[in-house]
């Protein structure tokens, strides 16, 4: 048995399918229809995308702080390499 095409263009519901494993729920279609007009369904509400926006942009800010605070230690410890090299040659023989 063929299933039923669902109606995306129209406000009719489609034809509910004979086939046992259709979603021919009492209301099913009345509610999709609902969700459809109210402006619902697939897109939420704009407080979620602003939301999203405020995580990315807290992501963004702590990623930029990790990377100062790895270069700020690499820093340090090529600057700590340097001052005891020049540590150690000042501790050698005077060439002359």
């Amino acid at each position: 048995m063929p299933l039923a095409v669902p109606n995306w263009t129209g406000c009719s519901p489609a034809p509910a399918a004979t086939h046992p494993g259709s979603l021919d729920v009492p209301g099913f279609h009345a509610h999709n229809e609902l969700i459809r007009s109210l402006g619902g369904g697939l897109v939420a509400d704009e407080g979620f995308y602003l939301a999203t926006m405020d995580l990315v942009d807290l992501a963004v800010a702590v990623a930029v702080a990790v990377g100062g605070l790895v270069v700020a230690l690499v820093e340090g410890i090529a600057a700590r390499r340097r001052a005891y090299a020049a540590l150690w040659r000042s501790c050698g023989p005077a060439e002359g």
